[in-house]
């Protein structure tokens, strides 16, 4: 869910960015017919041309939009309140992701701690599993040393017990 989270917003960081350079870059030189060369003004339509597609505009506005756009010097008030509306649209649609990735923040931030948390959980956990085979460990070596211990008695036991079986029966 984290790295979801974050895929996100960095992808709305990443649209918002193109959809700002858009309208300060290749919009405005549009707008303003700052090109020298058509092929210069077809250029720069192209990137407007790709953030239409991300923005929800009518049919009629899209098809549109080329005319009004590659055409400075034939503008008329329907094309400028055409212009008007698509800058609207990809002001709107930059404020709307601007509070998406704010809204994103503390989201972002709570799934981080939540991981640090995990995190934490995870190296107590290994110090626990660490701790518990060191002392598997000791008690399987103890275990050992008992065994012999008591490998050591019995051999000694079976020694003395013709000893005692003498004893007995001389009583």
């Amino acid at each position: 869910e984290e790295k979801t989270g974050s895929v996100r917003s960095a992808a709305a960081e990443k649209e918002k960015q193109v959809l700002e350079s858009c309208l300060a870059t290749e919009y405005k030189a549009l707008k303003e017919g700052t090109w020298e060369k058509p092929a210069e003004s077809k250029k720069l339509y192209t990137t407007v041309g790709k953030v239409l597609k991300q923005l929800e505009l009518e049919e009629s506005m899209v098809a549109a939009l080329p005319g009004a756009l590659l055409k400075k010097a034939d503008r008329g008030s329907f094309d400028n309140m055409l212009l008007d509306q698509f800058e609207s649209k990809l002001q709107g649609k930059i404020a709307e992701l601007a509070a998406e990735i704010a809204g994103a923040a503390p989201a972002m931030a709570e799934r981080a701690g939540a991981v640090e948390a995990a995190q934490g959980q995870l190296a107590a956990a290994n110090a626990a599993l660490e701790t518990a085979a060191a002392e598997l460990t000791s008690a399987q070596d103890a275990l050992k040393t008992a065994m012999m211990d008591l490998k050591v008695a019995k051999d000694e036991l079976a020694k003395t017990e013709p000893s005692k079986q003498e004893a007995v029966a001389a009583h």
